[in-house]
């Protein structure tokens, strides 16, 4: 789908990457947890919640889940 490639290739537009486009952003923080700057590997697999879910996901599926420090 269109959102997936434009994940794939981090177009979403965070505030992060706003600020690479120049955009005035007030605050690059994290506006679900306040921590970390608002990035596609922050919202998507490192933020708290997102990790439980893809934790779930993965027991679900029995499969080993590894975190990973930045979506590639």
């Amino acid at each position: 789908t269109h959102k997936s490639w434009r994940l794939f290739w981090e177009c979403l537009p965070t505030k992060l990457a706003l600020q690479r486009r120049s955009i005035s952003v007030e605050n690059a923080d994290c506006v679900l947890c306040g921590s970390g700057g608002e990035e596609v590997s922050h919202l998507f697999v490192l933020y708290q919640f997102s990790n439980q879910v893809w934790s779930t996901v993965y027991k679900w599926w029995d499969v080993r889940f590894v975190q990973h420090n930045k979506v590639q």
